[in-house]
């Protein structure tokens, strides 16, 4: 096994080449959990400690990554403020600040939060908060719950550090694969439904389909919210030379940052895609409206002079001189048909009909 789960694994032989041993400050059910992995990259060898085992770690000159997974803030703050690796402050943004990619550098460490994407069963855009510390000797993540950022990154690390490691900056370039992946997968799920949109509006017969069209668009909008910062931070981190980033790995992250780019391209085309749906439908709409007024139009315009003998016919003056015809009755029918087949062969002719 490579990494732990310190809340609730006990057995000797869940810790690789490590003391077995849980701390005496940590509960079976503590809220929260440790996974603990040194890399040697000398040696190429990867081990999973428990929290005591850090500072031989370090002093062994291995790099440590600690993955925290917490679910009761109170006691997960107790045991990260234990291991003494970040000041108060940085404890106060992790637990309390919202959602939100930025980038924060101090002479020991650098603070790093990014925002990992995710879909409700009613395709609600939602976020999930990952922050991230690095100083010469360990990496440092905490989020709430599970997540699928590091769900990825602990799936692939493993080959990818055998194969391509040589600095501890690998992780951050693990994160900010995964992380990118996440994206592009939000990416493809929100052109689906831009895609589905688009057919439901061509045939929509009511107005249920607006309020998909408003909830497609603001999770488009919050989505290049989210694009803009990250971009903005992995731009900084890929250009700015740093003694916690490798050279290396800024050349790594700059072609991250490209894909990034074209990520928030893709947003972009899908927004003008659901515009000029939109706008598409409107103009169906405004089509068929058109079509509904021009019959309309045709019916007033052959009606208006029978309308028009109606109401003089109608009349009920004393003297009316076509009122004792003989075939008066058999004459106004045969105005009518009169009028209404010279007004049917105009209409045909200007293609009103």
């Amino acid at each position: 096994m490579i990494y732990t789960t310190m809340d609730t694994i006990t057995k000797p032989e869940d810790f690789t080449g490590a003391d077995s041993q849980l701390p005496a400050d940590v509960p079976g059910d503590s809220g929260f959990r440790f996974t603990i992995i040194a890399f040697d990259f000398a040696g190429k060898n990867i081990t999973a400690l428990p929290p005591a085992g850090i500072t031989d770690a370090i002093r062994q000159n291995k790099y440590v990554w600690i993955d925290m997974d917490y679910t009761a803030e109170k006691t997960a703050r107790s045991a990260l403020s234990g291991l003494d690796l970040v000041s108060e402050d940085i404890l106060d943004e992790i637990f309390t600040a919202e959602p939100g990619t930025c980038l924060s550098r101090h002479a020991e460490y650098i603070h790093l939060v990014i925002t990992g994407c995710s879909f409700s069963p009613d395709n609600q855009l939602e976020m999930q908060r990952i922050d991230v510390v690095v100083d010469e000797h360990v990496f440092l993540s905490v989020h709430k719950g599970p997540h699928f950022v590091m769900d990825t990154i602990r799936r692939e690390f493993r080959t990818d550090f055998e194969r391509f490691a040589k600095t501890p900056s690998f992780l951050m370039f693990e994160l900010w694969d995964a992380l990118i992946e996440n994206y592009a997968d939000v990416e493809k799920h929100l052109g689906k439904l831009v895609e589905s949109l688009q057919s439901d509006l061509v045939q929509a017969e009511d107005d249920k389909v607006f309020s998909h069209v408003a909830d497609i668009g603001e999770n488009l909008l919050h989505f290049r919210g989210i694009l803009m910062p990250a971009r903005t931070v992995l731009v900084e981190l890929a250009g700015r030379k740093s003694q916690f980033i490798s050279e290396a790995a800024q050349s790594d992250l700059y072609n991250i940052a490209g894909i990034l780019e074209q990520v928030l391209q893709d947003v972009l085309v899908d927004r003008e895609i659901l515009t000029q749906s939109l706008n598409l439908h409107m103009s169906m709409v405004s089509h068929r409206t058109n079509k509904a007024m021009t019959k309309l139009t045709v019916i007033t315009v052959i009606f208006l002079p029978l309308t028009f003998l109606c109401g003089v016919y109608g009349m009920n003056f004393a003297i009316f001189p076509e009122l004792h015809w003989k075939f008066g009755y058999a004459f106004f029918w045969g105005a009518c048909i009169t009028i209404v087949a010279i007004l049917i062969v105009i209409l045909r002719r200007i293609k009103l009909l």
